[in-house]
């Protein structure tokens, strides 16, 4: 598979040719890590933080059982001293130095290569629902094991965006070939400064974490195409979309306008109700209609759009016939909706299933109704691979 970090876009298609070559350089990569950073001239305060290995671990251990059961953890200040460091000896900075180490990596490494013919999973929004992310893990199992693709929306909400967004960076750093993060709208200073990750940053630790996030979030690719047939990204379509080298000639690091190709691959929606463009009831961007979507594949030669950015009962929901779906994988969301969380694993034949998570809380205050359900293991919907033959 082929990831390109110099552009807004991030691909993923198979490369059976290359397997063996990949397989030494990744090997090469692993041994000699400092020296392939040094190659980008990132700082030598960067360059000393190589203790992520144990963070993760840290991160792991505490997280999980050998069993992969979850650990519910009774407060987060055990993980907090985790994010700083001080479980493995290194300073209160080094969270600082990781999140800056990120985001030159997100700019500056091209030509990745991952695993291939490996099952690829993708979420949806997790906003600082860290327990439940926890919870996806646990029934989707750990990197490397599988390609992960996230769509977005990480912070803000939740009331623990810290500890999410770390172990998401933590998984990037441990496992840069298998592991893929693409930028929300919630991945934005003006958004993430009022609903939450903000406040957090500056109650929990200080605004200079606060901005050095901010640094990384606009280092995000903001769309992924999987074997050149599923097009992914957090929001939706443009009107200003014609052609996806216009994604491709992104420039990061970005921060998003108001308007424009940057803000409706955030932003936009589908909406039945709609013909062509409508407006968005959210004030910014625009509303696109099945056919849009249908034009759209058909043009790019593409068979599924992958979206994520709105809440949804059953955590997936198709629309267009079933040319897009809708993926959000936070259940029981700001615990006023009864939804479900869900994820889309994709194999080497592009056969869609879907796993859902129910909620853990049986009440809800808001949303879909009171349904009641129980936490119960996720249930696995198979898709043949319909939109091979459209």
């Amino acid at each position: 598979m082929e990831k390109d970090y110099s552009s807004g876009f991030l691909v993923m298609r198979e490369c059976p040719e290359i397997s063996k070559l990949k397989s030494i350089v990744e090997k090469h990569l692993s041994r000699h890590e400092e020296q392939f950073l040094q190659n980008y001239n990132i700082p030598d305060s960067v360059l000393m933080f190589f203790h992520w290995d144990s963070v993760l671990r840290q991160f792991l251990r505490r997280g999980f059982r050998n069993n992969c059961n979850l650990w519910k953890m009774q407060e987060t200040t055990a993980l907090t001293n985790i994010c700083t460091g001080q479980d493995v000896e290194t300073d209160d900075d080094k969270l600082c130095q990781c999140v800056t180490r990120r985001r030159i990596a997100f700019s500056a490494t091209q030509g990745e290569h991952g695993c291939e013919g490996i099952l690829r999973l993708t979420y949806g929004d997790i906003h600082g629902q860290y327990s439940d992310l926890l919870r996806l893990f646990e029934y989707g199992g750990l990197p490397p094991a599988a390609n992960y693709l996230f769509l977005g929306d990480y912070v803000d909400r939740g009331k623990q965006c810290i500890e999410t967004i770390c172990l998401l960076l933590a998984f990037k750093i441990k496992y840069p070939y298998n592991f893929f993060l693409l930028r929300g709208n919630h991945e934005c200073a003006s958004i993430n400064r009022i609903y939450g990750f903000y406040d957090e940053c500056k109650r929990r630790f200080n605004i200079r974490l606060w901005k050095i996030f901010t640094d990384c979030f606009n280092c995000l690719p903001v769309a992924a195409l999987i074997d050149e047939k599923i097009l992914c990204m957090h929001g939706g379509l443009s009107p200003d979309l014609k052609n996806l080298d216009q994604i491709r000639n992104i420039a990061r690091p970005v921060d998003v306008p108001d308007q424009g190709l940057l803000c409706d691959l955030l932003w936009s929606d589908p909406d039945k109700d709609v013909a062509g463009w409508g407006e968005n009831d959210r004030g910014v961007s625009y509303t696109f209609g099945a056919d849009q979507v249908s034009e759209f594949l058909q043009k790019h030669d593409l068979d599924l759009i992958c979206r994520a950015h709105q809440v949804v009962e059953d955590g997936y929901e198709f629309f267009a016939k079933r040319k897009l779906v809708t993926i959000f994988s936070a259940p029981n969301y700001c615990g006023e909706f009864d939804n479900a969380g869900a994820m889309m694993s994709v194999d080497e034949q592009l056969i869609c299933s879907f796993q859902i998570l129910k909620p853990s809380d049986k009440k809800a205050k808001l949303g879909f109704g009171n349904m009641s359900r129980p936490g119960t293991p996720p249930r696995k919907v198979l898709y043949n691979n319909y939109y091979r033959n459209l």
